[in-house]
């Protein structure tokens, strides 16, 4: 994550820069070309536990702000602040990514 990537995101989000490095790391294991594709993004949801096609593509189209078929972790991240701000009132993370026993 470049410099002023992590300043641009840190301003436009409630996440701290730490926190959006550690995302980032996650979400860079998960999408290992930097991108999800709306596949990549089914497998992922089905991990915890959300299976149909058609919940996860409407799911998969508020992440894609882009519109361009792929989830970017800028996308990603930005969405996932206004949700977690909406959803939760800034309390608590959230987070689509499963987390992945090593």
């Amino acid at each position: 994550l470049k410099k002023e990537e992590l300043e641009e995101l840190h301003k436009k989000t409630h996440y701290e820069r730490r926190e959006l490095h550690l995302l980032y790391k996650q979400f860079k294991e998960e999408a290992t070309t930097g991108k999800l594709s709306r596949k990549d993004f089914r497998a992922l949801t089905a991990t915890i536990g959300i299976s149909d096609t058609f919940i996860t593509d409407i799911i998969f189209s508020a992440f894609d702000t882009k519109q361009d078929g792929t989830i970017e972790f800028s996308e990603f991240i930005i969405v996932m602040s206004v949700r977690h701000s909406w959803l939760l009132g800034g309390e608590a993370a959230l987070c689509i990514l499963p987390v992945r026993s090593r």
